[in-house]
């Protein structure tokens, strides 16, 4: 029954109350106030969602009253959207939400709107006031679209170069100036602007990061040595400057053909030097001349680690050909021609010519004392190459001029040694080190 059929009055009455929307715990501080103290007791029924209330009469109808009027269904104020998202992620756009009604969009949001992401159909779900639908519409529409991503990708072909090469030189590069920037940003205490354009495009502040041809911190580089190829990702400025640089340092580079006679000239009281012997005459102060040559050509200078002075050399080089030494080695038996070898390199890579004759060499020994047998003694033996070597490295300048380092090592055996009963070799070695234009 109901405390409303009751007369109003003091005397004590229990009345159990079953609540249908409101929850118990909610309901009891709400009603808690319009009860008598000391006197009244509320007593809850969680399994039945009741209450069970002990007071006078009058305080009964009273709660009566109050529990009639709120124990109602709630009325849903907010609408629920559904916003199926093409471009960007639900999540991410979430977060956007998220941070706008703390911050720009906090008059209107805070405190009626909620976003919730669905990221196995790309939802976006909005439970918000239908007054704030046509602002989040709005910025959905914007910011959902096809835009240019910040960052792209560009495989660079490699022609002439190595690509794990040039990529090793770019990174150093790239690194330093990072390491730069971050120098001067602790030392002024800033950031450079990052900034996304209006279109979604690269945002390094385009137009400074060109002027001052830094790159981003999305830049990266990676060589494809299958196909000599460097894929490069970054921004549109970090490409464009990759671009040119690649293109800077993939250049071709000039070749040389270097024709090489080494000949062993066998001298006597009458031939001093080896040069001699192709009609060729100089001293150290400049003034010689070439007996045999019908001009005189070009005055050059060598310095020779093996001779410790500079000569002058005066012949006629124009018209010097390399046939002649072959015809001087055919008439002059102290003349003999060793090599005659043609290589071509290109600018600043070594070339190397071998002329050699690999001799064995005993490195170490080793006497087992236990044993009487002929096989007691056990030899190491390493091969050492004794002939020729000469290394060249061409630089060939802008204007044609051809410097070269050149390094030449003569060895032969001079004469032999007994070791353990075994001769062996005893090489001689002459090295000569040479720079010349």
């Amino acid at each position: 029954s109901k405390a409303s059929a009751l007369a109003p009055s003091q005397r004590v009455y229990s009345k159990m109350y079953t609540l249908k929307y409101l929850g118990i715990t909610d309901a009891m501080p709400m009603v808690q106030p319009f009860l008598s103290p000391g006197l009244s007791s509320i007593v809850p029924f969680p399994n039945t969602h009741t209450l069970m209330i002990t007071d006078t009469a009058l305080n009964l109808q009273r709660v009566e009253d109050i529990l009639g009027k709120i124990d109602q269904p709630i009325s849903m104020r907010e609408e629920v959207l559904f916003y199926t998202l093409k471009n960007i992620s639900a999540s991410e756009l979430q977060k956007r939400f998220d941070q706008m009604r703390e911050k720009s969009l906090k008059p209107y949001l805070q405190g009626n709107t909620w976003f919730e992401a669905d990221d196995r159909s790309n939802q976006l779900i909005v439970i918000t006031h239908p007054a704030n639908i046509p602002v989040i519409q709005h910025f959905i529409d914007n910011l959902d679209i096809d835009a240019t991503p910040l960052t792209r990708s560009e495989v660079f072909m490699v022609r002439h170069g190595e690509a794990p090469k040039i990529v090793e030189v770019l990174q150093k590069l790239i690194d330093s100036q990072k390491a730069s920037l971050k120098d001067r940003q602790e030392r002024n205490g800033k950031r450079p602007d990052i900034e996304k354009s209006d279109k979604g495009g690269a945002g390094i502040n385009q137009q400074n990061a060109e002027n001052s041809l830094e790159f981003s911190d999305y830049l990266t580089l990676s060589p494809d040595e299958r196909t000599n190829a460097i894929v490069v990702c970054g921004t549109r400025s970090d490409i464009k400057q990759i671009g040119r640089l690649i293109d800077e340092l993939d250049s071709l580079l000039p070749q040389v053909r270097i024709e090489v006679v080494i000949s062993e000239v066998l001298l006597n009281d009458t031939l001093n030097r080896g040069i001699e012997a192709f009609g060729v005459l100089y001293d150290n102060t400049g003034t010689s001349n070439n007996p045999g040559a019908g001009n005189v050509g070009k005055n050059l200078t060598f310095t020779e680690t093996g001779l410790g002075s500079t000569y002058s050399l005066i012949t006629s080089v124009m018209s010097f050909k390399l046939d002649s030494v072959f015809t001087t080695a055919e008439t002059n038996q102290n003349v003999r021609i060793l090599s005659a070898p043609t290589i071509v390199t290109t600018h600043n890579k070594e070339a190397q010519i071998k002329v050699v004759q690999q001799y064995p060499i005993i490195t170490q020994t080793i006497t087992n004392t236990a044993s009487t047998a002929d096989n007691a003694v056990n030899n190491s033996i390493t091969y050492k190459d004794i002939g020729i070597t000469l290394t060249v490295t061409p630089k060939i300048g802008t204007n044609g001029v051809i410097q070269m380092e050149i390094d030449q090592i003569l060895s032969d055996t001079s004469s032999s040694v007994t070791i353990s009963g075994v001769s062996q070799p005893i090489v001689a070695s002459r090295e000569a080190k040479s720079y010349i234009s």
